[in-house]
């Protein structure tokens, strides 16, 4: 595996020395997330078609159940960290989408919901979740090092699990 990682990564802490390293570490980040999608499905297939509400209804389940472990919520996941009520007045951006647990949960609450992400696949995952249950928002491929919306677009940006993966973690709160 290690011939598969990108030129010049050779620590955890290690930034790209340069612009072609930036976007060689991009592409390989780009390139894992797209073929292992986090499903939770590592020991068990997810036994229901792909894109049904089913399958995301499994997705959740998986997921949520262990953040309960050690997060247990009120009444709606996250909720501990999350004032899902503020949400009514806010335009929200989710960065990393995936297959789309929490841009459910944020667009069910949110005045407007903008999701991104590095691959073709959490976009097309979370676009078919907005449009299995009905749900109004955005889903746009997109790097997060290098965002394509005006200043002050957002009242709340949400991430969970998925900047510290970026070539460049500080570019990403910068942005």
């Amino acid at each position: 595996e290690l011939a598969e990682l990108p030129s010049g990564f050779c620590r955890p802490t290690a930034l790209p020395t340069n612009v072609d390293e930036q976007q060689g570490w991009q592409d390989a980040n780009r390139k894992w997330w797209e073929s292992h999608p986090m499903r939770y499905d590592w020991k068990d297939g997810i036994p229901y078609e792909e894109f049904s509400k089913e399958f995301y209804a499994e997705i959740d389940k998986r997921f949520f159940n262990a953040v309960e472990l050690y997060a247990p919520c009120k009444k709606i996941p996250f909720d501990w960290l999350i004032d899902f009520d503020s949400l009514q007045t806010k335009d929200v951006l989710e960065i990393g989408v995936d297959n789309g647990s929490h841009a459910q949960l944020l667009a069910e609450h949110a005045k407007s919901f903008t999701g991104i992400d590095l691959t073709r696949y959490a976009v097309k995952s979370t676009s078919e979740r907005m449009r299995v249950f009905g749900l109004a928002g955005k889903v746009l491929r997109m790097d997060a090092e290098q965002m394509e919306f005006p200043v002050n677009s957002f009242d709340v940006v949400w991430s969970w699990g998925v900047i510290h993966h970026s070539a460049n973690t500080r570019k990403v709160i910068e942005e």
